[in-house]
C-alpha cells in the first residue's frame, strides 16, 4: 500500500508538473514573438550608465535618443507601447550596468532567462530556507508556474529577482544573521512602494538590528541615487512619476487605488480603513508570520502603483506560515482561470483583506474574552490572555 502511495504521489507530481508547464506557457508572450513590453526602460538605465550619461537617467529627451537606437535594431511595435521611462532609484541602474555592454536582442531573452531561473530557485531553496520541505514540496510546480512569476517574465519586469531577495534576507533574519538579512532587504528598495512595510514588521517582531541595517544600506543606496542624477535629476523624476504617462491603465491594478476607480471613494474608503485596522492589531499582537505577511500585503494594497507583477512578492508568504489555507489561496493556479478582464484584482483584494481581517479577529476575540471573565482584584483565578503570538 505504501508503494502504491507513493506511486500515486509520483503521478501527480508529474501531471501537476505538465499542467502548469502549459498553462504558463500559454501566458508568455515570448513564445509569440513579442518582446517584454517594460524590458526597455531596464536596458535604457543600462545603457545610460555604460555610456556615462547616469545624470539623465529621467530626462525624456535622453530616453528618446536611446528609443532611437532601439528603433534602428526594428524593435517589434509590442515593445513600444508606451514610453518606457526608466522609473527605478539610480542605484538599480547601476546593479543593471553589465546588462548595458549586450544589444537590446541580447539582453531580453537574458533577463527573461534569469527570471524563470529565479523562479526555479524559489521553488527549490524557500522550503529549505524556511523548514517547510515536507509541507512544500509538491507545490514547486506551482510556485514556478505562479501566475505573478509568469506575469513577470512576460512584460520584462524584476520582481521574481526581488522576491528571491525577500525570501532571503526574510531566512537569514529569522536565523538569527539580522544584519545581512535586513542589509540584504534594502535591495527591494529598487521598488521602494513595495519596501516600506518590511521594516515595520521587522520592528514588530523585534528585530531592531535588521532594520537599523535595512535603514543604513538603503539610506546610502538612496542617497547616493540622489547623488547620481542632482537636483534636477530628481526633479524630473518627479515629474515621470506624477506624469499620466507613467500610470496609464490605474484601474488594471490590485490595490486599493482600483477599488476607488471601479466602486467610488466612500468604498474604497471603507475596505482600507477596516484593512489599515486589522493591520495594526497584528502587527501589535499577531503572531510572527502573520505580522511578515502584513509587511508584504500592506504595500500591495495601499500603495499607488502595484501590478499583477508585484504580487510574486506573496510567494514568500505560505512558506511563512504552516496554513493550508494560504498556500492554496497563494499558489492555487486561480488566476489563470479568471475570465478576460480585472476579476483578478477583486479576488485579490478580497483574499487579502479577508486574511488580515481574520487574524486580527483572532487577536480581539480573546482580549474581549479577557475582559469579560477577568477576576476581581486579588482572586488566584486563571484568565485568557490575549495575542497570538
Amino acid at each position: 500500500m505504501q508503494s502504491v502511495g507513493k506511486l500515486n504521489r509520483r503521478v501527480l507530481l508529474v501531471v501537476s508538473c505538465l499542467t502548469a508547464a502549459y498553462m504558463a506557457s500559454n501566458a508568455l508572450p515570448q513564445l509569440r514573438g513579442l518582446i517584454p513590453g517594460d524590458s526597455p526602460s531596464f536596458y535604457f538605465g543600462a545603457r545610460m550608465v555604460v555610456e556615462g550619461e547616469v545624470s539623465r537617467l529621467y530626462d525624456p529627451w535622453a530616453i528618446d535618443e536611446q528609443w532611437q537606437g532601439l528603433r534602428g535594431e526594428q524593435v517589434y511595435r509590442e515593445a513600444a507601447k508606451h514610453d518606457n521611462y526608466f522609473l527605478r532609484p539610480a542605484f538599480a541602474a547601476l546593479l543593471l550596468a553589465p546588462f548595458g555592454w549586450l544589444s537590446f536582442y541580447q539582453f531580453w531573452p537574458l533577463f527573461g532567462f534569469l527570471s524563470v531561473a529565479g523562479a526555479l530557485l524559489i521553488a527549490w531553496k524557500f522550503p529549505t530556507w524556511f523548514g517547510r520541505l515536507a509541507e512544500q514540496r509538491d507545490w514547486a510546480p506551482w510556485t514556478v508556474a505562479y501566475f505573478p512569476f509568469v506575469f513577470a517574465i512576460g512584460e520584462g519586469q524584476d520582481t521574481i529577482i526581488l522576491t528571491l531577495c525577500l525570501g532571503a534576507s526574510l531566512a537569514l533574519i529569522l536565523s538569527g544573521r539580522q544584519v545581512a538579512g535586513g542589509g540584504l532587504a534594502a535591495l527591494l528598495l529598487v521598488k521602494p512602494h513595495l519596501a516600506w512595510g518590511l521594516p515595520l514588521a521587522l520592528l514588530a517582531i523585534g528585530k531592531r538590528r535588521a532594520v537599523v541595517a535595512f535603514a543604513g544600506v538603503g539610506g546610502v543606496l538612496l542617497i547616493g541615487s540622489a547623488a547620481l542624477v542632482g537636483v534636477d535629476g530628481l526633479r524630473q523624476w518627479a515629474a515621470l512619476l506624477d506624469s499620466p504617462r507613467t500610470d496609464l491603465v490605474p484601474q488594471a491594478m490590485f490595490n486599493l487605488r482600483a477599488l476607488a476607480f471601479e466602486a467610488g471613494d466612500h468604498v474604497a474608503f471603507l475596505v482600507a480603513a477596516t484593512v489599515g485596522v486589522s493591520a495594526i492589531a497584528v502587527l501589535l499582537r499577531g503572531a510572527t508570520a502573520d505580522r511578515l505577511a502584513v509587511g508584504v500585503l500592506a504595500p500591495l494594497l495601499f500603495s499607488p502603483h502595484t501590478y499583477a507583477q508585484d504580487l510574486a512578492l506573496c510567494a514568500v508568504l505560505p512558506y511563512l506560515t504552516k496554513s493550508k489555507v494560504v498556500t492554496w489561496a497563494v499558489l492555487a493556479p486561480w488566476l489563470y482561470l479568471m475570465p478576460p478582464g480585472r476579476g483578478g484584482n477583486w479576488v485579490f483584494l478580497a483574499l487579502a483583506s479577508a486574511y488580515l481581517g481574520q487574524r486580527a479577529f483572532e487577536i480581539v476575540r480573546p482580549s474581549a474574552l479577557t475582559s469579560i471573565t477577568a477576576p476581581a482584584a486579588g482572586s488566584n483565578s486563571i484568565t485568557l490572555q490575549g495575542g497570538t503570538d
